[in-house]
């Protein structure tokens, strides 16, 4: 899995860099969000700290729906609202700096977060190419169930109750 970790503080580089690399992932980072939104595109993931140097964390949060690759939010903030704001947003995950866990297996750590994001991702991806599959056998005119009458099988239908 190839990661860019967008974050401006060297100590947080050098943690997250550690943990991530020890668990076999590549891990390329950048330090502004001016410069990861140019060249997230070749990455699974993107790791999007909140406070960066050139934005703040509202300008950060509104910034993720420009990020075509998945995005996961790191943050030492413990706001009430930011979860929300976070997931209304459009990122895959938050994960919260303060109480770093550097064992990537624990439940909690950044390492435990990305796997469980990884396997999200992989259902994601899963059921998009079994809805290729679907189209292809039914014919792009047919495709989808906002257009059918009330009663006919859905492909979330077909999706889920295989």
């Amino acid at each position: 899995m190839k990661i860019l970790a967008i974050e401006d503080s060297g100590t947080q580089v050098a943690i997250i860099k550690r943990v991530l690399e020890s668990t076999g992932w590549q891990i390329d980072t950048c330090d502004s969000l001016k410069e990861g939104l140019a060249n997230h595109r070749d990455y699974d993931l993107v790791l999007l700290d909140l406070n960066l140097t050139d934005s703040d964390r509202y300008q950060t949060i509104a910034a993720i729906p420009q990020f075509e690759t998945p995005a996961m939010v790191m943050t030492a903030d413990d706001s009430d609202d930011i979860p929300q704001l976070v997931g209304e947003a459009g990122a895959v995950g938050m994960w919260r700096k303060n109480g770093f866990a550097t064992d990537p297996s624990k439940e909690g750590s950044l390492g435990h977060l990305i796997d469980t994001i990884r396997y999200r991702l992989g259902a994601m991806k899963r059921r998009k190419e079994r809805r290729a599959q679907i189209r292809e056998k039914i014919g792009e005119r047919n495709f989808g169930v906002a257009h059918e009458p009330a009663g006919t099988v859905g492909i979330e239908h077909l999706d889920h109750n295989r």
